[in-house]
């Protein structure tokens, strides 16, 4: 019985030592239901970035990953890409710039534990590929 106890309790210090290290995790761009212009091809390079709180030394036994879900229009996910891997800078600091083509995705951010060999999710946002129009003028432009 004991053993099981120490399992126990080994689980949950390393549960929430996760959960700490992924309410670290600060998303700064794509800021949550932004649109990025897209191009010709109906594309657009996104660019990808935060930092964890602590820098990177705070982290050395985790690992920082991303997934995005195509939306549709309801804002159900359709399709998930794998988990990917993103570096990380000593300062703490992590970026990417990967395309995407046109509509609306999700993009979830999440801390790999390597003791305990799950992902746990630490950010989410909403954003758009399309077409940005800005409008002026008086109140009927």
């Amino acid at each position: 019985m004991k053993p099981f106890i120490k399992l126990m309790l080994a689980t949950l210090v390393g549960c929430a030592a996760q959960i700490a290290i992924a309410q670290s995790v600060q998303l700064s761009y794509p800021i949550d239901y932004s649109v990025l212009q897209r191009n010709n091809s109906d594309q657009a390079v996104v660019t990808i970035a935060g930092q964890v709180a602590g820098g990177s030394s705070s982290v050395s036994n985790y690992q920082l990953y991303y997934r995005t879900s195509i939306l549709d229009a309801s804002g159900n996910a359709i399709s998930t890409t794998g988990w990917s891997s993103l570096g990380m800078q000593s300062n703490g600091s992590y970026y990417t710039t990967p395309v995407f083509s046109k509509g609306w995705y999700r993009l979830d951010m999440g801390v790999y534990n390597s003791f305990g060999g799950n992902i746990a999710v630490a950010a989410s946002v909403k954003f758009g590929v399309g077409d940005v129009f800005m409008i002026a003028g008086q109140s009927n432009a």
